[in-house]
C-alpha cells in the first residue's frame, strides 16, 4: 500500500514554501505585459487583409515585448536572489512571471484565431483551384501515354519492348499520381465550405484547451 502524507496545512513552517494559487503579483505581470503589447500593437499596421503579413508582424512584436519583459524581470529576480536567504521564494516569484507570460500568450493566440481561419481558407481556395487546373492537364497527358503504351503493344524488336515498357511505367506513375490529386481534391472540397462557415467560439476554445 501507499503511505500517506499529512496535509501541509499540518506544517506550519512549511507556509512560506507553498505556491499559492492565486497571486497579485502575477496579475501585475499580465497587466503589466498586456499594457504593452496593446501600446505595441497600436504601432502595427492594420490588418489591410493579408493575413500572413498581418500575423508574422504581430508574432514579431509580441516576441520583443515578452522577451524584453522577461529579461527586466528575469533579472531583477537574479538580482534579489543574491540577496535573499529564502530562494524559494524568489523560485515562487520566477514561477508567477512565467505563469503570466503562459497565460498572455494563450490570450494572444486566441485573438489570432479570425486571422488564422482567413489563412486556412485562402490556402484551402488556392490549393483546390490549382488541384482543379492542373487535373486536366495530368489526365491529358495519361490520353497520350496510353496511345504510345498500345501503339508498342506488340513490338517487334527489344528497343519497341523497352518503349513500351517505359511509356507504360511512365503512365502508371502518372495514374497514380492523378488518383492522389483526385482524393485530395475531394477532401479540399469537402472542407472548404466547413472552414468558411467556421464560428469562432472562444469560450469553447478555452474549453478544451
Amino acid at each position: 500500500m501507499f503511505a500517506t502524507h499529512p496535509p501541509v496545512e499540518n506544517y506550519p513552517f512549511l507556509a512560506e514554501f507553498r505556491l499559492p494559487q492565486q497571486s497579485d503579483e502575477r496579475e501585475q505581470h499580465i497587466a503589466a505585459l498586456q499594457q504593452q503589447l496593446t501600446q505595441a500593437q497600436s504601432q502595427l499596421p492594420e490588418n489591410s487583409g493579408l493575413a500572413l503579413e498581418y500575423l508574422t508582424a504581430r508574432e514579431q512584436s509580441f516576441m520583443e515585448v515578452v522577451s524584453g519583459y522577461f529579461s527586466e524581470i528575469h533579472q531583477q529576480l537574479i538580482m534579489e536572489n543574491l540577496e535573499s536567504n529564502n530562494a524559494f521564494r524568489v523560485l515562487a516569484r520566477n514561477t508567477h512571471l512565467l505563469d503570466a507570460i503562459l497565460l498572455v500568450t494563450a490570450g494572444y493566440v486566441l485573438e489570432d484565431l479570425p486571422a488564422i481561419k482567413e489563412i486556412l481558407v485562402e490556402e484551402l481556395e488556392r490549393e483546390c483551384g490549382y488541384k482543379l487546373r492542373v487535373l486536366p492537364e495530368k489526365e491529358e497527358k495519361r490520353g497520350i501515354l496510353r496511345k504510345e503504351v498500345a501503339k508498342y503493344a506488340n513490338p517487334e524488336s527489344t528497343d519497341e519492348q523497352n518503349l513500351g515498357n517505359y511509356y507504360r511505367r511512365v503512365c502508371d506513375e502518372l495514374t497514380q499520381e492523378i488518383q492522389h490529386f483526385q482524393e485530395r481534391l475531394e477532401a479540399v472540397q469537402k472542407l472548404l465550405p466547413q472552414a468558411r462557415n467556421c464560428t469562432i467560439d472562444l469560450k469553447e476554445v478555452l474549453e478544451h484547451l
